[in-house]
């Protein structure tokens, strides 16, 4: 049973469980729905460990409802709709969220079972737009999630969103403050724990407001669940302004990783990585009519039910965009092919240089300049699919400059 008043939930007691409190996450999906573990896959997960647990929760940390052509369809509405049939309990929102404009946003808040939250996003009233954080009862605990997104996101505060309404996320030097403001009423309502749920990034992204200055500048948060870098941390510490080491992490991108902190009774926190979701134990309640072994799939078992509501979604997507368009007898790579470690936006790569070639081709140019971001994943060898790589809808154009004008001289 589920018991919710106002801006709380209440989660019974189940005496047969162990009485850590399990927090799920995920970061930097990026309409990954069926793609590494999968949403089937990280419903199937949370099942498994509600068995397990007494108290689980699942929470993401940004740029879930864009990035790839699925998430186009209405806006990110049917993206929210699929997070609904997972069960997050918190959401924040990532600087992607805010690709479809303030108006739609919005509505993909309203959509949202769990909501969104973000104690820095506020209108031109200096009013915060969305619950600035969210406290969740566990036990005889009490988890408070403070949403937290990066200045980034809004580029131009002062100008007027599409809904006619300007918006600030801090970037004038408010940020630390409205995130300090919320934590210390999170702690006057009884928060034990404050952790942030947070689209900051820790490396290539802005220094002034990444995942270690916001804990260098803040006092009582014990965790951060961060994104944005799509890096693959599964904790690093830091400590924050009132001297307390504070565990950041995050899983990577597209659901190559399930979150899992644990806060034990002693009040310890741990944190691990789950790259692979486990058949349920024949013992657990979990039927096997509910969840399916997906074929050639490393990232384990998945749900059912999840599963099917997926491939409903499929199916709404325009048939071009799987239609084969090529063919590569060799892998091409997005990331460092020894490490696994994201590298189009810090150096080349032979799919950075294929693109670069295509746009080349395409606009009859001398040259091309293909941006790190718009590369969302790589290429196996194989046939290539039309949204394979490019799929934010990121569009090309070309321009007569001077060679002086695009060379960018190297700093010693």
């Amino acid at each position: 049973m589920i018991l919710i008043s106002g801006n709380t939930l209440t989660l019974s007691a189940e005496t047969n469980k162990a009485d850590d409190i399990v927090i799920l996450y995920t970061n930097d999906v990026h309409c990954a729905i069926d793609t590494n573990i999968g949403y089937d896959g990280l419903a199937l997960y949370k099942k498994e460990m509600q068995e397990q647990h007494e108290n689980v929760l699942l929470v993401d940390a940004g740029d879930a409802i864009h990035g790839a052509p699925v998430g186009e369809l209405e806006n990110g509405a049917y993206m929210i709709s699929l997070m609904n049939a997972v069960g997050y309990d918190a959401a924040a929102i990532g600087n992607h969220e805010f690709y479809y404009g303030m108006t739609e946003l919005l509505k993909r808040g309203q959509e949202l079972d769990c909501g969104y939250i973000c104690s820095n996003l506020c209108d031109e009233n200096g009013k915060t737009v969305y619950q600035p954080y969210k406290i969740i009862e566990a036990g005889e605990h009490k988890i408070a999630f403070v949403g937290v997104t990066t200045p980034d996101s809004i580029k131009s505060p002062s100008s007027p969103q599409d809904d006619g309404h300007t918006y600030s996320l801090g970037s004038d030097g408010t940020v630390f403050e409205r995130i300090q403001t919320a934590v210390d009423s999170a702690r006057s309502e009884g928060a034990d724990y404050v952790i942030l749920l947070a689209h900051l990034g820790e490396k290539n992204v802005s220094k002034k407001w990444n995942a270690e200055q916001t804990v260098k500048n803040l006092s009582g948060i014990d965790a951060v669940i961060d994104g944005h870098s799509h890096e693959v941390t599964k904790g690093i510490t830091y400590k924050s302004k009132d001297n307390k080491n504070v565990t950041v992490t995050q899983t990577g991108t597209k659901l190559v990783n399930i979150g899992k902190m644990t806060i034990s009774a002693d009040g310890s926190i741990t944190t691990e990585l789950i790259s692979s979701v486990p058949k349920p134990d024949s013992e657990s309640s979990i039927s096997e009519n509910d969840y399916f072994k997906p074929d050639g799939k490393k990232y384990g078992y998945a749900d059912k039910a999840v599963n099917t509501k997926i491939k409903i979604v499929n199916s709404k997507l325009d048939p071009s965009s799987s239609e084969i368009i090529g063919h590569t007898d060799f892998a091409l790579y997005d990331n460092d092919y020894k490490t696994g470690i994201r590298r189009v936006r810090n150096g080349e790569t032979n799919l950075g240089d294929l693109c670069a070639d295509a746009y080349r081709y395409i606009l009859d140019t001398d040259a091309a300049i293909v941006g790190g971001a718009a590369i969302r994943a790589g290429i196996n060898a194989g046939d290539i699919i039309a949204a394979s790589v490019l799929s934010l809808g990121s569009s090309v154009c070309s321009a007569e400059v001077t060679g002086q004008q695009i060379y960018v001289p190297t700093v010693s």
